[in-house]
């Protein structure tokens, strides 16, 4: 990976070199709209405990409607996306949200009606969050 990242990634981005690894440096979402986020797994977890709560602080109880509410193409039929999250029915309604980037890759996912969520990040683009939360919704689902 040290051979390519220049060509992947803007060297303004690329910190100090400390052993094998490379220091990515904090950076700024300043511009349009784009999607994504930049956050630590306790963060998304503060988000996901708020959303599996009764009474949502964040969002409040139309803001939780419209971010769950299933969206639906010209002709009326329902696509698998939210306002906030892709839809899955892995044994029933869940939602994911997952992103990467420079090397990171992450997913959390919530499934409101069995009261549960999970949250993976890592610093591997290799690294599967996707794998990690099937088997981990496997074991606390089925």
């Amino acid at each position: 990976m040290n051979l390519v990242k220049s060509f992947l990634v803007d060297r303004k981005f690329l910190g100090d070199v400390e052993g094998r690894w490379v220091h990515v440096k904090d950076n700024y979402l300043d511009g349009l709209a784009f999607g994504g986020m930049v956050a630590s797994a306790r963060a998304l977890g503060r988000f996901l405990r708020d959303q599996l709560s009764p009474e949502s602080v964040l969002l409040g109880p139309e803001g939780r409607r419209l971010l769950y509410e299933q969206q639906r193409n010209n002709a009326g039929e329902d696509v698998a996306m939210t306002l906030g999250w892709h839809v899955g029915a892995r044994g029933g309604k869940c939602f994911f949200k997952e992103g990467g980037g420079a090397g990171f890759h992450g997913e959390m996912r919530i499934r409101p009606s069995a009261g549960v969520a999970w949250v993976a990040i890592a610093d591997n683009g290799s690294f599967s969050a996707k794998q990690l939360l099937d088997r981990a919704e496997r074991a606390s689902v089925s």
